[in-house]
C-alpha cells in the first residue's frame, strides 16, 4: 500500500512541476517592422556589407547553385531582421516601404558608397 501512495505523491509532484514550467513560458515580442528597422544596421546596410562576402558566384554553368545560394542568404537576412515574419511577406513589405523617402535616401547613400568603392578599386579618376 505504501507504493500506491508514493505513486500518487510522485504524480502530484510531477503535475505541480509541469504547471510551474508552463507558467514560466513567455511569449517573445518583436519590434514592429517599419522603415527604421529596414534602414537600420540589420536591414539594408547588412545586405550591402555582408552579402558580397557570403555569396560567392561560380559563373557560367552553375547558375542554379548561385541562385540557390543567393536565395538562402536573403532568407537568412529576412529571419535575422524580423524572426516573426515569413520571408515572402517580409519581401513584400520591403517592396512597399521602398517608396518612402527614408528608404529611398538610405538606398541612395548605399549606391554612392558602392560607386565610390568601385571607382577607387578600378583606379578611375572622377570628374569634379
Amino acid at each position: 500500500m505504501s507504493t500506491k501512495t508514493s505513486n500518487k505523491l510522485d504524480r502530484t509532484d510531477f503535475d505541480a512541476e509541469t504547471e510551474i514550467i508552463h507558467k514560466k513560458k513567455r511569449i517573445r515580442s518583436f519590434k514592429p517592422f517599419d522603415e527604421d528597422l529596414l534602414v537600420g544596421v540589420d536591414g539594408l546596410t547588412s545586405v550591402y556589407e555582408s552579402f558580397h562576402t557570403k555569396c560567392s558566384f561560380h559563373g557560367r554553368g552553375s547558375e542554379t547553385r548561385d541562385l540557390k545560394n543567393l536565395i538562402t542568404q536573403y532568407k537568412l537576412w529576412a529571419f535575422n531582421l524580423h524572426p516573426g515574419t515569413n520571408a515572402q511577406d517580409l519581401y513584400n513589405k520591403c517592396e512597399s516601404m521602398g517608396k518612402n523617402t527614408k528608404v529611398k535616401t538610405a538606398l541612395e547613400i548605399l549606391r554612392i558608397k558602392e560607386r565610390q568603392r568601385y571607382i577607387s578599386a578600378a583606379g578611375i579618376k572622377q570628374k569634379v
